[in-house]
């Protein structure tokens, strides 16, 4: 295959065992398919081994060509096809589970997904092997086949899975819900269900959908210290392109629904490369990118992506220089002028809720020199004003979705400093102040 530039492309080659998940999927290590796989000729039939699988184990296998240095600069293709198999020999009996968490703490009408692995005697763990799930009590917290658990009624219960006779076991609580956001909010997060790393902590009580780390950089955490008013902020550290990390929250508007985003963020990072850290889809952030910063060493800068218009008309922002280590809110509203077109309206504020940068502030791409449409000093007020929005028929469903974290930036220096963000908050009815 060409890499697009008429040499032959490099490859990404991932596996799971059962149904495989691109993003989640292990990097082969072993055999003659270790990535990166470097391309031999255009047009040639390639194959290649992997090694260190165990044995009677269903596998799926995709890969993914790019060109340039993986983790620095590479520009990929489309994903392949998934191509499975089930390895043969004599199967290893199961001698344990580990259920993971192994303790958790849910609110009534919550869930939280618990992970149960099989292991052999040398506490290997063992793929491809049947698991059931069973709960002590039903009336407080149920399990479903897939090991979600769902807070039904305050109390304990022990969850127990079980695989070829041999069990594990994680304790649950479940406790009084939280008090319902205030009027028109459809989801808030103040990270208040502690401090640390655990996935209960991160997620906010499982208020986020997901959170993702990839190549186990350890990249989020819960720590003391947000803004006035705030107990806690999420912490994220740049680690440079090999680490990305995100929190999530799926579907947490109708499509096409006018909605106003606010949270605040404080940072550190003194990394130029512009990270994308707020967007909608983390996957597909050309939709809505609501914070992309760039830092140096006398403080940082930002732009919105926005989709449609393309250059000058991708990177709006303002020409404010932020400071680094202060907390800043910034505010988003997200209008649909029609079922498949949108706005977006953004203010910023220093920690005193003075007004920084509004619609008038965001300017295209190389204001003043890059014309489009007779002129070259667009802001987004001039913009919409003069009757112009954003398509975004292509990329509704994208648009649901809300992320927080560190995209890996191709080229982004490990510094190993760190970002904040507190107090996120969508609503549908107005502006959230602060």
């Amino acid at each position: 295959m060409t890499d697009g530039t008429g040499q032959p492309a490099s490859y990404d080659i991932r596996w799971a065992v059962g149904a495989i998940s691109w993003s989640s999927a292990t990097d082969v290590t072993r055999g003659s398919c270790t990535v990166p796989v470097a391309g031999s000729a255009i047009g040639a039939k390639r194959s290649c081994t992997v090694l260190g699988l165990a044995s009677v184990t269903g596998y799926q296998f995709q890969l993914i060509a790019f060109r340039g240095t993986l983790n620095v600069n590479a520009v990929f293709g489309a994903l392949s096809n998934v191509a499975s198999g089930t390895t043969t020999g004599t199967a290893v009996p199961v001698a344990s589970v580990t259920v993971t968490p192994a303790t958790v703490s849910i609110p009534v009408g919550q869930t939280v997904q618990l992970a149960a692995m099989p292991k052999d005697a040398n506490n290997n763990p063992l793929g491809g092997r049947v698991v059931t799930w069973a709960t002590s009590n039903a009336a407080v917290a149920t399990v479903s086949t897939g090991g979600l658990v769902s807070g039904v009624a305050v109390g304990s219960a022990t969850l127990t899975a079980t695989s070829e006779g041999q069990s594990g076991t994680a304790a649950v609580t479940v406790t009084v819900p939280p008090p319902p956001p205030p009027g028109g909010v459809i989801f808030q997060s103040d990270w208040t269900s502690g401090t640390g790393n655990t996935s209960q902590v991160v997620t906010d009580g499982n208020r986020w959908t997901h959170w993702f780390e990839f190549n186990s950089g350890g990249l989020l955490s819960v720590v003391a210290g947000g803004p006035s008013g705030y107990a806690n902020a999420l912490r994220v550290q740049q680690r440079g392109p090999a680490y990305s990390a995100v929190v999530t929250k799926e579907t947490f508007v109708p499509q096409s629904t006018d909605f106003y985003l606010r949270y605040y963020m404080r940072n550190d990072d003194t990394s130029p490369v512009g990270d994308h850290i707020v967007t909608a889809d983390i996957y597909n952030y050309s939709w809505l990118t609501y914070m992309r910063k760039s830092g140096g060493s006398s403080g940082w800068t930002f732009v919105m992506l926005l989709p449609g218009g393309g250059y000058p008309l991708l990177d709006w922002g303002p020409t404010v220089t932020l400071a680094r280590g202060a907390w800043y809110r910034f505010e988003y509203f997200v209008h649909f002028t029609d079922a498949t077109h949108m706005q977006v309206h953004p203010r910023v504020y220093d920690a005193a809720g003075t007004l920084l940068a509004s619609d008038a502030d965001f300017q295209q791409q190389d204001y003043g020199s890059a014309v489009w449409n007779g002129r070259s000093n667009w802001t987004l007020a001039s913009y919409y004003a003069a009757g112009f929005s954003l398509d975004v028929s292509g990329g509704l469903a994208n648009l649901t979705t809300l992320g927080f974290g560190n995209n890996g930036q191709a080229l982004a220096l490990d510094t190993g400093l760190y970002w904040y963000f507190a107090g996120v908050q969508v609503r549908t009815d107005t502006w959230s102040g602060p």
